[in-house]
């Protein structure tokens, strides 16, 4: 998978070194071949997945920052904090430490997953906002 570079801290945007999801699909068709968009299954996640006609696996790109991909995204993150991240570029956290320390049912679990589900962004959130966080402590 390629996943384009996220802007941390004070990072901009773009810079010269960036290279976006369409600079590597370029790349891989002027160099391998064609590829060919496969659909998207429910596992997925925010990856678009291609093939290349006679390869064996996939090939996924991920592009926060060209792609907007926020209304299809079914993930959330596990910080090292012990807080569910329910949008990775949204400062939000549900926490989830307390109250497996605090010996939580089940049931008070789903409440806290259930929780940070209903909290994920409906719309997309513009990435120049920078992540504040390294991806080690938001879970990536």
């Amino acid at each position: 998978r390629f996943i384009e570079r996220m802007p941390f801290g004070h990072e901009k945007l773009f810079s010269r070194s960036s290279f976006s999801a369409h600079n590597v699909l370029e790349v891989i068709a002027r160099e391998v071949g064609e590829l060919k968009p496969q659909d998207r299954d429910a596992f997925g996640g925010p990856a678009t997945m291609f093939r290349l006609k006679g390869a064996q696996g996939r090939i996924g790109v991920i592009n926060p920052v060209t792609g907007h991909f926020c209304k299809s995204c079914n993930r959330m993150r596990l910080t090292a904090r012990g807080t569910l991240r329910p949008c990775l570029l949204s400062p939000r956290e549900i926490d989830l430490k307390s109250a497996l320390r605090d010996g939580a049912t089940g049931e008070e679990l789903a409440g806290v997953f259930r929780q940070a589900v209903l909290s994920k962004p409906v719309g997309s959130l513009h990435p120049n906002i920078g992540l504040k966080d390294t991806m080690n402590m938001i879970g990536g």
